[in-house]
């Protein structure tokens, strides 16, 4: 986690930077920064499929499983033959 706030230390507008950060995140248990990070790294690059995964894993990870399938469900909708979501869905 600390190389990727490192990496938004020097560009807060990466999508890629938040995205790994709501990843280490997860993995850290710290739900509430990984949904935050993993929203604001979809706000800057809302067709980021990457992003889209992370999202649905913060929300997952914080018991919002409804929520995390509304957003697996969306991003197959933009590509459906997304092998990495469909594993996911």
């Amino acid at each position: 986690a600390r190389l990727w706030r490192k990496a938004l230390e020097l560009d807060p507008q990466s999508a890629e930077a938040h995205q790994r950060l709501a990843l280490a995140h997860v993995e850290e248990n710290d739900t509430a920064r990984a949904v935050a990070h993993a929203r604001k790294g979809l706000e800057l690059d809302p067709g980021d499929i990457a992003g889209s995964a992370s999202l649905a894993a913060s929300l997952l990870t914080s018991g919002r499983a409804f929520r995390a399938r509304q957003v697996l469900r969306e991003a197959l909708s933009v590509d459906p033959s997304n092998a990495q979501l469909e594993e996911a869905w």
